[in-house]
């Protein structure tokens, strides 16, 4: 539709098309990642997605993702009979959850052996101490010797997405008791990165100080009244998630997943 973009389930006009992409466009430029700890980075992904935000590019300011999220949230509530409120609590839980993959003894080596790389390649002391649980370390996409060190280092750093969805799967299941939210939750943190992600997951083995940072990390979330009980700190490689993610004939189940991974997405960016 001209007026409305494509349309999900409704037949649209046959003459018009979208319009084409201008080719030769610039390719964005990112300012280089800062290391933060896993508690930090959620913090600011809850204040994006709470309040509202100066976009630079367009030169206006952005209404809360959180406003953004309301009117189709309500929506969803009602026609799937959901208490009020349901759509955020779901995005807040998974906001504090979908990063867990990275409490991992060996995704927080790598971090901590990238930040003495980095240290030497900068000539600045840019080590982190043990107890220090990354979220994001420093990388600089546009250094070519940073990025020939990622690409050494690459096979070092174990995947996190699909191990976060495994750690978190059950849990969700517990706080919302619905398959439909729980299942689009857990295909939001499984392809919060990629939405190609199949689901099958490597071995996993949080980090002992990890295994206490959950509950901060709902607090960071503002996710209120929910027990820390039933995510899983070890397991084995498997593909428990894959029978957890959404199945797209089910309307809920899709509608559900694709608002909420545009909001975790954005929020996580």
């Amino acid at each position: 539709s001209s007026e409305t973009g494509f349309r999900l389930g409704v037949c649209g006009d046959p003459t018009w098309t979208s319009p084409r992409r201008t080719p030769g466009k610039k390719r964005e430029v990112f300012p280089p990642y800062r290391r933060e700890t896993l508690v930090e980075h959620i913090r600011r992904m809850t204040r994006v997605y709470d309040y509202p935000f100066y976009d630079w590019t367009k030169q206006k300011e952005r209404r809360s993702l959180a406003d953004e999220l309301a009117f189709a949230g309500r929506g969803l509530e009602q026609r799937c009979g959901w208490p009020s409120g349901t759509m955020d609590r779901l995005v807040r839980s998974i906001i504090a959850a979908h990063d867990l993959g990275k409490l991992d003894v060996r995704w927080q080596g790598w971090a901590h052996r990238w930040q003495e790389k980095v240290s030497k390649m900068r000539d600045e002391d840019m080590t982190i101490p043990d107890s220090y649980l990354a979220g994001h370390t420093d990388y600089d996409g546009d250094n070519e010797a940073e990025k020939a060190a990622n690409r050494a280092m690459r096979h070092m750093r174990p995947n996190h997405a699909a191990e976060s969805a495994r750690a978190a799967a059950n849990w969700l299941m517990d706080q919302f008791q619905d398959q439909v939210l729980a299942r689009a939750a857990v295909t939001a943190i499984v392809r919060h990165h990629n939405a190609g992600t199949h689901g099958e997951h490597g071995v996993f083995k949080a980090d002992a100080a990890g295994l206490a940072l959950f509950p901060e990390l709902l607090r960071e979330a503002r996710v209120e009244d929910v027990t820390p009980g039933g995510v899983v700190w070890s397991f084995t490689a498997g593909a428990e998630v894959v029978n957890r993610l959404i199945r797209p004939g089910y309307d809920e189940e899709l509608l559900v997943y694709l608002l909420i991974v545009r909001v975790l997405r954005l929020a996580d960016q």
